[in-house]
């Protein structure tokens, strides 16, 4: 029995990232003694906090059905005059 198409490509596009992300997680860490630390991922976490906050909002947003685009320019906006 062979696997349809469609779940091969299904396995596929769901493993490739995670797959990617810890083969970059890998080679960082062998490169650099201080990447796979709590201090770092505590550092990326914090960075990352911001954008996941709007990917939020925005989820809920498209999940009613209102396509509104302009959050993300008004974050980098507000971020450029914060700057």
């Amino acid at each position: 029995m062979t696997p349809s198409i469609g779940l091969v490509r299904s396995i596929a596009t769901r493993g490739i990232p995670v797959a990617l992300l810890v083969l970059v997680c890998i080679i960082f860490g062998a490169l650099s003694p201080r990447f796979l630390t709590a201090t770092n991922f505590r550092n990326v976490l914090v960075q990352s906090s911001s954008v996941g906050i709007l990917a939020t909002g925005m989820t809920i947003v498209l999940l009613t059905g209102g396509i509104d685009l302009s959050v993300g320019s008004a974050m980098f906006i507000s971020a450029a005059i914060a700057g």
